[in-house]
């Protein structure tokens, strides 16, 4: 699934900023994943990913499941405040969080 959302951003050339997958195990329902991929904002091409469990029918405790969503996953990072872009990869590595809006 994540495969044809990737090709399916790639033929997109840069017009989609942000996509999200829910992965839900059909018919059992026994386990559901969301993916969000966003561009990174620093390099042309280059794609964020994360993944986040929210629901797994073998776990006792389930997950909070939370994606973190920012304005510059939909418009893109020109013009905006740095605490409204989303860290790009190099930031996440070095550690740099910033507020997010909870989906």
């Amino acid at each position: 699934m994540e495969r044809k959302v990737v090709q399916y951003v790639e033929c997109a050339e840069g017009e989609i900023q942000a996509a999200i997958v829910l992965d839900a195990q059909y018919p059992k329902a026994n386990k559901a994943k969301v993916t969000l991929l966003v561009a990174d904002g620093t390099t042309a091409g280059t794609w964020v990913r994360y993944f986040e469990t929210i629901y797994d029918d073998n776990l006792v405790e389930q997950p909070e499941g939370e994606v973190g969503l920012y304005m510059s996953d939909f418009l893109g990072h020109a013009g905006l405040p740095t605490a409204f872009c989303r860290p790009s990869a190099a930031e996440t590595a070095a550690g740099v969080q910033r507020f997010v809006s909870q989906l």
